[in-house]
């Protein structure tokens, strides 16, 4: 039998501490190393506690470290054993530590750790390799070095010619491999001649099924459809081939046109270049019955235009047809108005991939569809998460029983692991699917949200930048990279991202709305105020949450405080805890002088209620606190944050406001006279500081939090010049140069 390499198991997890590794039947995860080794000593005290202080003397060495780093720790420990239930595997013991609190077995080869002598054997098999362990054979040995010796002398051979060819390298074959340049293609929704229902879904479906099928080539880009439909939809005089080129870089663009005359229905299908010279004109006549065959012919077609061949069809796409027309043409249908984007579109296109199965119980692109739909009603909180996970999770399982490898079924495992909170799974989940199939944009935007969730900004902007080029014109992508840019204080390329987001996405809000909040963060009033008038002008939804959200933000940078507080007094009145407007109307009763009272009302409405006790109510409650000089009451809500969502010191997004969690712990430390505690967050806003550039070292918020540091290290500040500058920039909050009593600590 093959054994498992592992050093213990918890519940259904088993432990490699060499590797840093959790794997279970369905999935490896890797932890970091000082989560592995807290976990390696809740195992070794075999479920007895492990006090606060003895991990901390463990892992850190005894160096000063805050309790927010063990805090952090635990958090993310927990969120790789089970995101769903913190306590299942690891249970605290406020004040004083931590215990595993589920079923520990070592493996067979370790000793237990309470007994030196004792031996657990688990399996006959490892009988005989204890015995080959407790028993040497000098001739087995002898033979051992002798293939040690030689697999040296390999290596070394290996390297030798290595680098030999690295600085004499060898001549090609005689019959070298072209390298050809990739082709980028882009494929507009053909138009439809003969307005009819079944014409209109064939007419953009069967453009969408060729992006597909032409995205299998290696040697050809294909641009998602979004960009190029949309592109479309946005201007409909912009089907010049030649637009289409310039607007999205494409080296060539496909169109076509779909017309019924009496019974018979004819596609027209044109390749343009660069320029828009037409390269290739052909008409195809279609019948239900005929529809793949048709597919096929016109896919030869565009390969040879190109003077591409045409790939083999994969595993993959043997399931991604039906044998049965009708079922397929139900998928495209369902898939045509998937594109729609809306509520009622989105419902009947279930409707549709239902008939697929009908159809075909075998198609298993059609149980991922369908699927895929009930998760994406859940999105628009038409249904519960309960009701979409009852009707996805077996329509997904069915998709892999008939084929474990579908890219779009691994893709949707994913998405369902992401709405459970299961982050570490659905990272796992779309990497497998983007491995199967790297142009798969849904798993390629996913595991970069994930990416961005988890403050792990290079993966998600790597993962984002490969999926804008397949998607250029996505307002959602563009305004992720724009978002990662300002987390690293890179705001001039943020800026730059934004401003041509708004100018190719024309029926976008996140962008203008993004745009507009970071011109007023860099001291650009009058630019804010047009671009979100601008928006307003043709998005007239006056009871759209991040509208209001927004008005109230811009109001407050107006000075009009009391027009903001009606606006997130409303936002509270209906939504309570769950939107991040939270912290933004703490800040504002700070300013207005009702800390104290909202912080009672905020207070006991967290202890009558644990489902308040958010991320958003939690951070807002803690800058009460510290508005408060409640130095222990911040840290008490900072350490509940910590086991909702890990703590990251410095962001940059809360640097330039003009606020710092960071900076605000560092000066109770101070005020408190623990400078070994203070010092290490000092540096981390210093660092994120340091990163920044020029743009965003000149915006007000950042001047503010740089004056708070420099008052923390001692050095003196000029309140004056300040000031006059934030005065200049018409920045609303230099009031904290008075009321933030950490402009008056002095280390």
């Amino acid at each position: 039998m093959e054994l498992r390499s592992y050093d213990f198991k918890i519940g259904d997890w088993y432990v490699s501490i060499s590797e840093c590794s959790l794997s279970s039947d369905t999935e490896v995860l890797h932890i970091e190393p000082k989560a592995m080794e807290m976990l390696e000593m809740l195992a070794q005290a075999q479920g007895e506690l492990v006090s606060r202080g003895a991990i901390m003397e463990k892992i850190w060495h005894g160096r000063h470290v805050t309790d927010y780093a063990l805090n952090n720790v635990i958090a993310s420990l927990r969120k790789y054993l089970d995101a769903e239930n913190k306590n299942k595997y690891i249970v605290t013991r406020p004040k004083r530590g931590y215990q595993l609190n589920c079923d520990l077995v070592w493996a067979p080869t370790k000793v237990d750790p309470i007994s030196s002598n004792s031996t657990i054997i688990t399996s006959p098999d490892l009988v005989v390799q204890q015995a080959l362990i407790n028993e040497p054979n000098n001739e087995k040995i002898k033979q051992t070095k002798q293939r040690s010796w030689i697999l040296t002398v390999c290596l070394l051979l290996l390297i030798t010619i290595s680098i030999f060819s690295s600085i004499y390298p060898t001549k090609s074959s005689d019959n070298p491999q072209p390298i050809l340049e990739k082709k980028s293609v882009a494929v507009l929704p053909f138009k439809v001649v003969t307005d009819t229902p079944e014409i209109a879904y064939l007419a953009k479906g069967l453009a969408n099924e060729l992006i597909t099928q032409l995205g299998g080539n290696h040697n050809i880009f294909v641009y998602d459809r979004r960009s190029s439909f949309g592109l479309v939809d946005q201007k409909p005089d912009s089907r010049d081939p030649k637009v289409v080129s310039d607007m999205l870089g494409a080296n060539y663009v496909l169109d076509g046109a779909v017309s019924k005359v009496n019974e018979q229905t004819t596609i027209n299908v044109t390749l343009y270049d660069e320029l828009g010279v037409d390269l290739w004109s052909a008409d195809f006549n279609v019948n239900s019955d005929s529809i793949f065959v048709l597919q096929d012919d016109i896919i030869r077609a565009v390969y040879t235009a190109l003077d591409s061949k045409p790939l083999v069809q994969t595993e993959a796409g043997q399931y991604y047809r039906s044998a049965n027309p009708n079922a397929f043409q139900h998928l495209l249908q369902g898939r045509a108005l998937n594109g729609k984007g809306s509520l009622e579109a989105h419902q009947q296109a279930i409707i549709h991939f239902k008939m697929a199965i009908e159809f075909d119980p075998n198609y298993a692109s059609a149980y991922v569809d369908l699927a895929t739909g009930y998760l994406v009603l859940f999105s628009h909180r038409n249904l519960s998460l309960e009701d979409a996970n009852i009707k996805a999770k077996p329509l997904i399982d069915k998709a892999l029983s008939l084929h474990p490898k579908l890219p779009s079924a691994i893709s949707a495992q994913g998405i369902f692991a992401m709405y459970n909170g299961q982050t570490n799974k659905a990272i796992g989940y779309f990497s497998k699917a983007l491995t199967l199939d790297p142009s798969l944009i849904v798993a390629r935007t996913n595991i970069a949200y994930l990416y961005k969730t988890q403050i792990q900004y290079e993966e998600a902007l790597s993962h984002y930048k490969a999926a804008k080029k397949q998607h250029p014109l996505d307002p959602g992508i563009n305004y992720s990279i724009a978002r990662i840019l300002l987390e690293k204080g890179q705001l001039s390329a943020s800026y730059a991202a934004l401003e041509t987001c708004v100018r190719v996405s024309t029926n976008s809000t996140n962008c203008p709305l993004e745009l507009a909040f970071l011109q007023r963060l860099v001291g650009q009033p009058e630019a804010a105020g047009k671009t979100f008038e601008a928006l307003l002008d043709w998005y007239q939804k006056e009871d759209d949450f991040y509208i209001i959200q927004n008005k109230g933000f811009h109001a407050w940078w107006d000075q009009d405080l009391m027009l903001a507080l009606v606006y997130f007094e409303n936002l509270h009145e209906k939504h309570q805890a769950q939107y991040n407007f939270l912290p933004s109307l703490a800040w504002l009763k700070w300013q207005q002088g009702d800390t104290k009272n909202f912080y009672q009302d905020l207070s006991r409405q967290s202890q009558l209620d644990e489902a308040f006790n958010t991320e958003y109510q939690l951070r807002a409650l803690a800058i009460l606190a510290y508005a408060l000089e409640d130095c222990d009451g911040m840290f008490n809500y900072y350490q509940q944050l910590a086991d909702v969502k890990p703590l990251v010191h410095g962001q940059f997004s809360e640097i330039i406001e003009g606020f710092s969690m960071t900076l605000n712990m560092a000066a109770c430390h101070i005020r408190e006279q623990k400078l070994q505690l203070a010092i290490p967050l000092i540096n981390k806003v210093a660092e994120s500081l340091d990163k920044a550039d020029e743009l965003a070292k000149q915006a007000p918020g950042v001047m503010l939090i740089q004056a708070k540091l420099d008052n923390l290290k001692g050095t003196t500040i000029d309140t004056a010049a300040l000031k006059a500058a934030f005065s200049s920039a018409q920045y609303p909050h230099s009031w904290m140069l008075e009321q933030d009593w950490a402009f008056k600590v002095k280390p």
